[in-house]
């Protein structure tokens, strides 16, 4: 009976983790100009982890620590593929497999720059929708143990 309430609480905690997955990443698509990034970053016509892809799925994996590249591949199949390139040839042949291979080589292939660029623009929406709080002054607070 115990193992059965843990596995119902990590089924409901899995469930928050979702949701929250799935508002950040409307939030962060409204903030961010995709094309954008794949204009300055550009990968192979044929890649279906664009560097905007793998910046997204990135962040995903920040926000679950525990979780595996495949997992993590696995979520964007299921709840976000209008991220990924629709002239891509397994995509439309519904043949891209949720094996982390494919993943794995973007990831390590994705520019440093890029990254920064998602954090200032990330970090310049916070600055700019926030009020000061003490005495004309905005206090941020950064937990970097997972950067």
């Amino acid at each position: 009976m115990a193992q059965r309430l843990k596995t119902s609480s990590t089924a409901e905690e899995n469930r928050e983790r979702e949701e929250q997955f799935c508002r950040a990443f409307e939030q962060l698509s409204s903030l961010m100009d995709w094309d954008q990034i794949e204009r300055e970053f550009p990968t192979r016509d044929n890649a279906v982890f664009t560097n905007s892809v793998v910046l997204l799925m990135l962040l995903d994996q920040r926000m679950c620590p525990d979780k595996s590249l495949e997992a993590t591949v696995k979520k964007l199949l299921e709840i976000a593929p209008s991220v990924l390139p629709l002239h891509n040839k397994r995509l439309t042949e519904k043949t891209l497999s949720s094996n982390s291979g494919g993943y794995a080589k973007p990831r390590k292939r994705c520019p440093l720059k890029a990254a920064k660029q998602l954090a200032k623009r990330v970090s310049q929406v916070l600055i700019d929708t926030t009020s000061s709080r003490l005495e004309g002054r905005r206090i941020y607070v950064f937990d970097g143990t997972t950067m």
